[in-house]
């Protein structure tokens, strides 16, 4: 069961790639969450099946604080009625939780790990194959992604000057290669690279291939932390460090300088004369808007609806005071707040620290450890990615409790990795036996 469980997870992350929108679907539920679904149920499954269950502290702890957030959600969208789309929402939520740990449960080995990211990266690649289809020929490749996302009139004829890949939207396919970019980078240093030419020249093609369509989707903030998660994986994995902090200074820089190379040879307006930009104008008033609004509704809304009195415009601007009131704070965390509160912001902060300090942890056991060296990549790949995706985060709405399921497929292999990496270590046994973990056993044994 667990070899099907594995390759339903995996053609469920596809499916999610490659056929995302609900209005495609049955009942309106995707192709990749059923599949999620039924994932989830092998994973109780093999929960009933044995007698005894075992989570590292870390995943445990990271679970309590998701169903924190997922209970405090229900509770606010119960309150303001918010629905259907609540009911979405917080399906959304579960199912993503779910996804971490089957994630957790079938992903069980280094071998399994590389075959998920390297079909990962394989569907990436694909999506942005489409991609740089849609901006170069057009027709067929823009009428496969209608056929599967069928978007509004209007966003058709962007297509093929923001390019969507084979993801609903240009934004989310930067959200996706973001992601994937750090990881494939972080598999060129991998043990097997050394020794396969073929497998590091397809890699590179890989790279090459993602990285062309990141630029042509036209999101700033997806190139941008893009070439840091980048910049950090390659700092990160080609030298020994201890101390994180000038390797993420020397690797902002460096993204900054490739952020300016693309724009000076790609779209300067876009890329370069920011303050032009109704989208660049209008954040900055969002965001006082959003901080307003939370401190009207500390305990969230489940929506943000703000009134022209909560409204905080920072230069007169028509345009600006238009969009105010039609476009969400475009930054995951202010999101939360809006939604979900301060008691919702606090638990989002403690998500991502107990998923960087676990990070940070399977790091020093992949260095410290000679027996993980095959490891390392992985770890350096996953903390790239994290970074890449946070960053963009902060100019974008998607995350994992926004709408953004996908990206616990990467959080459940944050957790495999680390259990592969701790039991490395003697010294992890008896700290595990310590009551340091968490036993679910038949009959409350």
């Amino acid at each position: 069961m667990s070899k099907v469980g594995a390759a339903i997870l995996v053609l469920s992350a596809v499916a999610y790639l490659w056929t995302p929108s609900y209005k495609t679907a049955l009942f309106g539920l995707t192709p990749g969450a059923i599949l999620g679904g039924l994932a989830a149920y092998l994973t109780l499954l093999q929960v009933f099946a044995k007698s005894r269950l075992t989570f590292i502290p870390e995943f445990r702890r990271l679970l309590a604080v998701s169903m924190g957030l997922l209970a405090w959600a229900a509770l606010v969208y119960g309150f303001y009625g918010a629905y259907p789309a609540a009911f979405r929402r917080i399906l959304q939520i579960i199912l993503g939780i779910s996804v971490s740990c089957s994630v957790y449960m079938f992903v069980r080995s280094s071998k399994r790990v590389t075959i998920f990211i390297f079909v990962l990266l394989a569907a990436g690649t694909i999506s942005a194959l489409v991609g740089i289809g849609q901006f170069y020929v057009g027709g067929p490749f823009i009428d496969l992604w209608a056929a599967l996302v069928r978007p509004p009139e209007e966003r058709l004829s962007l297509a093929r000057v923001l390019v969507p890949g084979l993801a609903p939207t240009s934004i989310l396919l930067g959200y996706q290669l973001t992601t994937l970019l750090p990881l494939a980078v972080a598999l060129l240093f991998s043990r097997p690279m050394f020794i396969n030419r073929i497998l590091k020249g397809l890699v590179v093609l890989i790279s090459m291939t993602m990285m062309f369509a990141l630029v042509l989707s036209g999101s700033r903030s997806a190139i941008g932390s893009a070439f840091f998660g980048i910049a950090f994986v390659v700092l990160l994995l080609r030298r020994r460090a201890s101390r994180w902090g000038p390797w993420l200074v020397i690797g902002l820089t460096f993204g900054i300088l490739l952020y300016i190379l693309v724009g000076v040879f790609y779209q300067p307006a876009r890329f370069l004369l920011l303050e032009e930009d109704l989208s660049v104008a209008v954040r900055p008033s969002l965001a006082l808007t959003a901080l307003q609004y939370a401190f009207f509704h500390p305990f969230g809304t489940g929506i943000f609806r703000p009134t022209e009195e909560e409204y905080v415009i920072l230069q007169f601007d028509p345009r600006v005071a238009a969009h105010i009131g039609t476009l969400t704070p475009h930054n995951q965390f202010l999101n939360i707040l809006v939604y979900y509160g301060f008691p919702g912001l606090v638990m989002l902060i403690a998500f991502y620290w107990l998923l960087f300090r676990t990070l940070r942890k399977s790091w020093q056991v992949a260095v410290q450890n000679q027996d993980a060296y095959n490891y390392k990549w992985m770890v350096g790949g996953l903390i790239g990615a994290f970074l890449a995706y946070l960053i963009n985060s902060m100019f974008h709405n998607a995350g994992p409790f926004v709408g953004d399921w996908f990206h616990w497929f990467v959080i459940g292999l944050v957790f495999s990795v680390h259990r592969l990496l701790l039991s490395l270590s003697p010294a992890f046994y008896k700290r595990f036996s310590l009551d340091q973990s968490f036993h679910w056993s038949k009959g409350g044994q």
